[in-house]
Formats: C-alpha cells, structure tokens, sequence
C-alpha cells in the first residue's frame, strides 16, 4: 500500500494535507482551484484514506512521544518552583516561573478552569418553591428578599447564570 501511496499526486498529497490540517473540502477546493467534486472524490478513494490514516497515525506517535517528554520534564519543574519558593534561585524567577508553570499545565497538572452555564425559565411558582426550600435547609442563613421579573414577560422569570470557578 505504501507504494501506492507514493504515487499520489503532489496535488493529491497537498488536498490531504490540507484535510489533516482540518480544512473542509470546499475550502480545500477554493484555495487550489479545484471543484468540490474532485476534492471530495479524492478524499473518499481508499488510497486517500490509506495516505490519511497513515498521516494520523505517525501525528498520534508524534505527540505520543512529545507527551511522554514532557511527563519526564514534570519532576524537574517541582523541583524549580520548589527552589523559587524556597528562594534558593538567583536568576530571572519570572521566566523560570512561567516556563514551569506552561510545562505542568502541558501534562496535565496546570490551573483547572470549570466554566458552568445554565439558562432557564422560571414561572413565579418555581421561585417560591426554591425560596421554600432554602429557608428550610438555612433559616438563619437566608433573608427574605424580593426577585423581580426583569423579562418583561409575566408568564415567568428568565435567568442566565455564568460560574466560573478558577481552582
């Protein structure tokens, strides 16, 4: 199959290349002068595919092999922070810093960001209920407030809430 795939086209190869890049088949058509049909055609023939799974399969080993340098790297970076925390570092800390603090973050162990979105709609009742329910797990906790309708619809209340927690 290897062979076969040798045969393909520079045209060829640069529309796969293309594709792996994440271009869609129309814009892979525009930027070569090629109709869609050609694109999309040369990208389903088994031969494409072939040269593509090839392609994603030396990338995998690619950044197998990144990950696996990085994870090695990760001990050292402790150590540094732990010399910058301790003082025992005479150089530029920001730098140092940084490039400890990009290298963690790379293998997993960087600043975790939780971003929750919820809209919902809520009828007058709803609100009581939840009300309700809170005054009972904390009366101390929870005064009696008033929550206006800023919808401008009387059928309901409608809230957009964001959280964004940074850990």
């Amino acid at each position: 199959m290897s062979q076969e795939i040798s045969k393909l086209k520079a045209v060829h190869r640069e529309i796969i290349r293309l594709h792996c890049l994440g271009m869609r088949p129309q814009e892979i058509a525009d930027q070569l002068g090629l109709s869609y049909h050609a694109v999309w055609s040369l990208l389903n023939s088994p031969l494409a595919k072939a040269h593509i799974q090839q392609i994603q399969a030396n990338q995998d080993a690619y950044i197998i092999e990144a990950s696996n340098s990085l994870k090695e790297l990760a001990p050292r970076c402790v150590e540094v922070l732990r010399e910058i925390m301790e003082d025992q570092v005479e150089v530029d800390l920001r730098t140092k810093l940084n490039t400890s603090f990009q290298i963690l973050d790379r293998v997993g162990l960087g600043r975790i960001n939780k971003i929750h979105s919820i809209s919902q709609t809520l009828t007058q009742q709803d609100i009581e209920e939840i009300k309700s329910r809170a005054r009972n797990i904390a009366p101390d906790i929870i005064e009696e407030s008033t929550i206006t309708d800023t919808s401008g619809d009387s059928s309901g209340l409608t809230r957009d809430v964001n959280n964004i927690n940074e850990c």
